[in-house]
């Protein structure tokens, strides 16, 4: 898959699973990543930063019964990847 035609981003927070928007100049997040999102903080829309606690790649579930699988080794094709994300609170 070329870098022009990314997998889509989910951030996962507190329950909630939203779109991550990620220019095409930025790299891939992954742990420790800062990534900004748009959250309803207080019944107000704001754009915040957030830290990348974990990630996983999301497949198509394919499940083929072949020897890979047996062995717990996924063969689906990544369809998405998720981010557990916390709200980033920099020291000052």
């Amino acid at each position: 898959m070329d870098s022009t035609h990314r997998i889509p981003y989910f951030a996962h927070w507190h329950g909630q699973e939203q779109d991550v928007d990620l220019p095409d100049s930025q790299p891939e997040p992954g742990v420790g990543s800062i990534i900004h999102l748009t959250v309803n903080l207080d019944g107000e829309l704001q754009r915040r930063p957030f830290v990348v606690t974990a990630r996983r790649q999301r497949t198509d579930g394919a499940d083929h019964l072949g020897l890979l699988n047996r062995l717990g080794i996924d063969t689906g094709m990544p369809t998405a990847v998720d981010l557990d994300v916390e709200l980033h609170n920099p020291e000052h």
